[in-house]
């Protein structure tokens, strides 16, 4: 075989690429059209179909599980040749559905700077406000998995999970912030009201973790179990009143939490919210 030019490679390179991205979405795509979103996996075994999946692809599930996530955020339509699959895995790992819209619309457009008119990762993220991508070695751990894709650091979480040094630290850590510190526990010097707010934000982030899989466990088993609701005019417990305004109440929390993930802070007048939901419990008596 001849040897080929720097230009032959360069253009070869690229065409290689180009295939490495459209199987990684046709992967995703038959993930996807096997196993849609919004199904209970616990019920429907989609759960075992994704393994399955992954075992006759050679992938990992989490592998697996990110070419069908981007391949549900990044429609057939939006796929530009030019585009890396990096770059679509960036936007799809964009929690807010407009900002989607727009940055597949705008990486559909030549870079107006790069000169092969190519967006990089690093190029998008700036668009998208984020700090770019650092490779180098002696970048700080947590750095490098704060700004890591989604699927790389559920990997990652993945893979702390199993460690058994990890493990016990965590529930060191959970034991502790069951109770507060003791005065002999806090270094002289140490303003010790800091200290216990910032044991309260990892207390309640770890109630949060914690709530948020109770409902989705107690949901999925409860669910399938309501096959029908009662006739509204003839219910004396108002069952689907009931069930609205649970419903709504749970949107806002939705909300609030989607503004933390985007923004930083709890969306609204958290204030209120807590208000309203303590008079909500209490039967309507604030």
């Amino acid at each position: 075989m001849p040897r080929m030019t720097f230009a032959q490679a360069l253009a070869r390179l690229a065409d290689l690429a180009q295939q490495e991205k459209l199987t990684r979405f046709e992967m995703g795509d038959i993930a996807l059209d096997q196993v849609p979103y919004a199904l209970d996996g616990v019920n429907n075994g989609s759960q075992d179909k994704l393994e399955r999946m992954a075992d006759a692809s050679g992938l990992t599930l989490t592998q697996l599980e990110q070419r069908r996530f981007t391949s549900s955020r990044v429609p057939p339509t939006s796929r530009v040749v030019g585009v890396s699959w990096s770059v679509y895995r960036e936007i799809a790992n964009e929690g807010i559905a407009e900002e989607r819209a727009r940055l597949l619309d705008l990486v559909a457009q030549p870079h107006p700077t790069n000169e092969r008119g190519r967006w990089t990762v690093t190029s998008l993220r700036v668009e998208m406000g984020r700090p770019p991508i650092q490779h180098t070695g002696s970048e700080p751990l947590a750095q490098r998995i704060q700004t890591a894709p989604l699927a790389e650091r559920v990997a990652a979480l993945d893979a702390l999970r199993l460690d058994p040094e990890v493990r016990q630290e965590v529930r060191r850590q959970e034991e502790a912030l069951a109770r507060p510190p003791a005065a002999e526990d806090v270094p002289s010097g140490v303003d010790t009201t800091r200290v216990e707010q910032k044991l309260d934000l990892w207390q309640a982030r770890a109630q949060m973790e914690a709530m948020l899989d109770r409902f989705i466990r107690d949901a999925a088993a409860v669910l399938p179990r309501i096959t029908s609701l009662p006739d509204p005019a003839h219910d004396p417990w108002a069952t689907a009143q009931f069930l609205r305004s649970r419903l709504a109440s749970a949107r806002t929390v939705i909300d609030r939490i989607e503004s933390l993930l985007s923004t930083g802070k709890v969306g609204g007048d958290v204030d209120d919210f807590f208000a309203k939901v303590l008079s909500e419990s209490n039967g309507g008596k604030a």
